[in-house]
């Protein structure tokens, strides 16, 4: 698969080390993107180059993180509808960080132990409803064997 495929596509299967790469790099960009964006801001001169910067920033982190849930879902056999309620989880995280820090809290360690269960669980052997498996994808001696 390609690189735009597995970042902005919603179908097909990615294994654990593409989404844990991806997911890494998603937020590095994301953040420097936010930094650049909120520095733009502040220089005075006018502030919505900056906030539309920061705004598709976010924007783009929320995108590329369904895109790579689902397809790391649907590796290990699941429906990608399921990567809804992780994203829910976010919202009411972030909605009540204010308000009750310790829901928050509880909801970012469910967070992380989802994050962690899809870096570690194994994909379906083969293919399975949602395509072959990720390895399958590639020509033999390539990267990844």
């Amino acid at each position: 698969m390609s690189f735009t495929h597995n970042v902005f596509d919603f179908d097909g299967r990615i294994g654990r080390f593409t989404y844990l790469l991806y997911t890494i790099l998603n937020w590095l960009v994301t953040a420097t993107l936010i930094i650049v964006g909120l520095m733009l801001a502040g220089l005075g001169l006018t502030r919505i180059p900056g906030i539309l910067l920061v705004v598709a920033a976010l924007a783009s982190l929320i995108w590329v993180n369904l895109a790579l849930t689902v397809k790391r879902l649907h590796d290990t056999g699941h429906s990608g509808a399921h990567a809804m309620w992780i994203a829910l989880l976010a919202i009411l995280a972030v909605a009540s960080a204010f308000s009750s820090p310790v829901l928050a809290v509880v909801l970012l360690a469910a967070i992380a132990g989802i994050f962690c269960w899809l870096v570690y669980a194994p994909g379906d052997e083969g293919r399975n409803l949602f395509g072959p498996a990720p390895d399958a994808a590639l020509p033999p001696n390539s990267v990844g064997h």
